[in-house]
């Protein structure tokens, strides 16, 4: 995918997550709009069929999953384990997939085993492990 091709992609893909409330939900939006899982299946093609799927019917896909979608940041939406779209988290993930890492090493993030080991209070990436180290 060539690189204007991607941002139109990406763009439009968060356009209908916008307008599908996945941010902000409208008040008349819906918290979700159930479907059985029977149901589901009708409504969401996805069978792998031999070709790859165009932009415009992964996008369509997208809108679908959007629409059926519990919608975690309606004001009515109630949960004890979270609530809404931490923005934070979330383009933390988008930089994270898009450098397509995975955190574990310096050899694969450097800035980021970097980063997290210059606050002493974070434990998470204190030392880097590598097979070397792993008891023989």
């Amino acid at each position: 995918m060539t690189e204007g091709k991607l941002e139109v992609f990406l763009s439009r893909l968060t356009q209908l997550l916008k307008e599908g409330g996945a941010f902000d939900p409208d008040r008349d939006i819906p918290v979700v709009q159930f479907q059985p899982p029977d149901k589901l299946k009708e409504v969401l093609p996805l069978e792998l069929g031999p070709t790859p799927s165009s932009d415009e019917a992964l996008l369509s896909l997208c809108q679908d999953v959007i629409k059926y979608s519990v919608k975690t940041s309606h004001h009515h939406f109630h949960n004890q384990l979270y609530s809404g779209t931490d923005p934070y988290g979330l383009a933390g993930a988008w930089l994270t997939e898009a450098l397509n890492t995975n955190h574990l090493n310096q050899t694969d993030l450097p800035e980021e085993s970097t980063v997290s080991q210059s606050n002493p209070a974070d434990h998470t990436f204190s030392k880097n492990t590598y097979m070397s180290d792993s008891p023989e």
